[in-house]
């Protein structure tokens, strides 16, 4: 399949090549101790992140995205859009995660402001617990914690306003 030359027009930086690696940034970002360290007004954090459980991306054609990644990079991008991965816990094996990867249109207002266009889902262990922590250190909840049969989520605001996913998984969801 040809993709329209806006794809890979290699003069213009491509959000689908940075979009993977931002990702990983902002996760080594948010779980170097030093940072949390520096930031934390004192005391040990309590809870902490475990994992990403999913990475979120809008894109002007999602559909084309997701075609594109199937046929170039062999991921199993379901009909919904999505695809996950599972890997296992290090410090606990019996304990499965899953990863979700989603390419969202870039109308969506799902990632708060408009000009966001990557949300990171990380995995906590107790929502409530870090959440508190959270607000303690002045972090900016945004709207009201949602429950499912696969979890507890929240979301928070980072330094520079953008909107980040909590995902506490149900036990029925993430072990086996």
């Amino acid at each position: 399949m040809k993709l329209p030359s806006r794809y890979v027009d290699i003069k213009q930086p491509t959000f689908i090549l940075s979009a993977p690696l931002s990702a990983l940034c902002a996760f080594l970002l948010m779980i170097t101790p030093t940072q949390a360290d520096q930031s934390a007004p004192s005391g040990k954090w309590e809870s902490n992140v475990k994992g990403i459980g999913g990475v979120f991306m809008k894109f002007e054609n999602p559909e084309l995205v997701n075609s594109w990644y199937q046929q170039n990079l062999g991921m199993d991008v379901k009909d919904h859009g999505y695809t996950f991965y599972m890997w296992r816990d290090f410090e606990a094996p019996s304990i499965v995660h899953r990863t979700v990867w989603t390419a969202f249109p870039s109308t969506s207002e799902h990632f708060g402001k408009v000009e966001q266009h990557v949300m990171i889902n990380y995995i906590v262990e107790d929502l409530d617990g870090f959440l508190h922590e959270l607000k303690e250190r002045g972090v900016i909840q945004v709207g009201e914690i949602e429950t499912y049969d696969y979890g507890r989520f929240a979301w928070i605001l980072d330094i520079e306003g953008n909107k980040v996913e909590l995902w506490e998984p149900s036990a029925t969801n993430d072990s086996k």
